[in-house]
């Protein structure tokens, strides 16, 4: 995490069933872990989110969040832990 330009890399395990591909997802910062339900009808509260083209090889992914556009908010690097939520936009399968 680096707050000095306000962005994160987000480094995992692939949520998705598939070992490759590029997937349209949705990722949110919380500052608390939402429950399945509040994930399934998008309808958490999130810190940060934004839109991206997730590049999963070999089952792992990396992906920086935060940009000049939509920079990280400075009271994100102030919290201890956050929950990553990556959400499928075109498949409630994935999330």
């Amino acid at each position: 995490m680096s707050s000095k330009d306000n962005t994160i890399e987000i480094t995992g395990e692939s949520p998705f069933n598939l070992s490759s591909g590029v997937f349209e997802v949705q990722i949110s910062i919380c500052d608390s872990q939402p429950s399945a339900d509040e994930v399934k009808r998008k309808s958490f509260h999130y810190l940060w989110k934004d839109n991206f083209h997730l590049r999963v090889k070999d089952k792992r992914f990396s992906q920086v969040v935060g940009s000049s556009k939509n920079p990280l908010p400075n009271s994100l690097f102030q919290k201890g832990t956050v929950w990553v939520v990556i959400v499928d936009q075109f498949s409630s399968i994935h999330t």
